[in-house]
């Protein structure tokens, strides 16, 4: 009676750690400059939004972005992160000298290419009511 209530408990145990994994799909590629030339270090960052990709009304729920995966390129500029299936994420990388790059609503890639740019400055001048200009 002891035995079959032990394997009882632990094809319960097993059934429940089974039903908690989470199904994952790699996102790799490739951090590039404005030259094609490999970004050594460059950090990747994957969002994902819980509503991301439905139709909600909640948009607390639909915007609310949590990270949920961290990748470093390596000297070839190559970088890999494993996402959870399903909803589509967000992906950051902020690697000075560079724009700070940001893809919305992408889903995991067999080789997803992230091309840097220049940053940009933007100077405008503010008109005062009585005409003059203001940097």
């Amino acid at each position: 009676m002891e035995r079959s209530l032990r394997a009882l408990l632990a094809a319960l145990l097993s059934l429940a750690a089974l039903s908690a994994q989470e199904l994952r799909d790699p996102l790799i590629g490739r951090v590039l400059d404005p030259d094609g030339a490999p970004v050594t270090g460059a950090v990747v960052e994957v969002w994902r939004a819980g509503g991301r990709g439905t139709a909600l009304l909640d948009l607390d729920y639909r915007n609310d972005f949590r990270r949920i995966a961290v990748a470093r390129a390596d000297a070839d500029g190559r970088f890999a992160a494993h996402v959870p299936v399903g909803l589509p994420c967000r992906v950051v990388v902020d690697h000075a000298p560079f724009a700070r790059y940001l893809r919305e609503d992408c889903l995991p890639s067999d080789d997803m290419t992230i091309r840097l740019q220049a940053p940009g400055v933007l100077q405008v001048a503010a008109v005062l009511p009585d005409g003059r200009g203001v940097p």
